[in-house]
């Protein structure tokens, strides 16, 4: 796999994380949803300018979105799990790979501040519609 799709799999994945649509993101970068996707899936060349922009809309840097381990989940791509695998010998052989608890922080921490910008974001697109809501109806009722 080319780093361009690597990349865009690391992307894919922290925004996965966040739990946010490629809709979301596309409209913060000001592109279409179709351009997001292609993005995504390595389709569209990322440049420095727009990896820093995705890392500001995810809340993480692009060293951090380059060091993201797709699989685990993990930045850093140090994770604790004992794996055993067959390789077909008869024998089974075991992987330690090390935790990073600093690293499961961070990850934990990110979701957290993405989950409250979500919230945030929520609560200022609802006081908008209020205002608005109560602009029409201040209409309606000086008729």
């Amino acid at each position: 796999m080319n780093t361009q799709k690597k990349i865009a799999n690391r992307i894919r994945k922290i925004r996965e994380l966040a739990e946010f649509t490629q809709e979301y993101v596309a409209n913060k970068l000001e592109i279409s949803q179709q351009q997001y996707s292609l993005l995504e899936k390595g389709e569209s060349k990322i440049t420095e300018e727009r990896l820093d922009k995705i890392a500001s809309i995810l809340n993480t840097t692009p060293e951090k979105i380059q060091s993201f381990d797709a699989e685990s989940g993990l930045f850093g791509k140090t994770y604790n799990r004992f794996q055993d695998s067959s390789t077909g010998d008869g024998n089974v052989h075991h992987i330690h790979q090390q935790i990073n608890s600093k690293e499961l922080k961070n990850v934990y921490e990110l979701r957290i501040e993405e989950m409250h910008l979500l919230y945030e974001s929520r609560i200022l697109e609802l006081k908008e519609e209020i205002n608005r809501l109560v602009s029409i109806l201040d209409k309606c009722l000086s008729k």
